[in-house]
């Protein structure tokens, strides 16, 4: 069975609070155009791999996701890989599980907008959730569209 962290449960209690200092998101949905203007890389890609692992004060569990990248839309070029770490995760029995953050499967092809500072914060994905889209095709139309957490676009509108 497995444990959850107990930071976990001081996300549960602290709230909507914690969850906007960290950057992840504050309730409201962010549009597609402000996600765009603020974010520092924008970035498409298939995630090739997912790594969790405790900090060396075993205090808390990051996870490193590295993506095969296809395209980069704002913030970078070429192709390649690009990788991030995120606060939460799980590692053998223990979970770290914070409210809002995105999580990442190896084979999913992503369209991700990345907070500016995404190198240093705990929450590298512009609004948690509200930044990581899954790139899908649409079964009644056979377009390509972006699934977000709240939110479908069309890929290229």
């Amino acid at each position: 069975m497995k444990r959850l962290h107990p930071l976990f449960v001081g996300t549960l209690l602290l709230g909507a609070g914690f969850v906007s200092v960290a950057g992840a998101h504050s309730g409201r949905p962010i549009p597609i155009d402000e996600l765009t203007r603020i974010s520092g890389v924008i970035v498409e890609g298939t995630v090739q791999s997912v790594a969790s692992e405790w900090n060396a004060g075993r205090t808390q569990i990051y996870t490193t996701v590295t993506l095969d990248v296809q395209e980069y839309l704002k913030g970078g070029s070429g192709r390649g890989l690009f990788r991030f770490r995120q606060l939460g995760g799980t590692v053998d029995d223990m979970t770290l599980a914070i409210v809002g953050q995105p999580n990442f499967q190896p084979g999913e092809a992503v369209f991700l907008f990345m907070n500016p500072d995404w190198t240093v914060g705990p929450v590298p994905v512009l609004g948690g959730d509200m930044g990581a889209f899954r790139v899908t095709t649409d079964s009644r139309t056979g377009r390509v569209v972006l699934q977000g957490h709240d939110t479908t676009v069309e890929r290229g509108s």
